[in-house]
């Protein structure tokens, strides 16, 4: 079931990322809710806020090891914990 969340997550992310650059123009907010909502198409090509902006190797390590350490403490939580294993 875990599983089943992650890749769905991943799916609508890839999603909503392909749909924003086919159909956003760059740089160019769109108002949704007058000024309190827009869209708006960037590249950040480092983590939230820009973090490691640049550093695409590096963040991509830490990617890798965050993913892996979490699947790992995944599989080690019992199947009874079914709570941990969403927390």
């Amino acid at each position: 079931m875990i599983w089943a969340v992650m890749i769905l997550g991943v799916l609508a992310d890839r999603i909503t990322k392909i749909l924003a650059a086919g159909n956003l123009p760059y740089g160019t907010p769109i108002p949704i809710i007058g000024n309190i909502f827009s869209l708006e198409y960037i590249h950040n090509e480092g983590a939230a806020w820009s973090i490691l902006n640049g550093r695409v190797g590096l963040l991509l390590i830490i990617t890798v090891l965050v993913t892996v350490v979490i699947a790992w403490l995944l599989h080690k939580t019992p199947k009874e914990q079914k709570f941990m294993r969403f927390s």
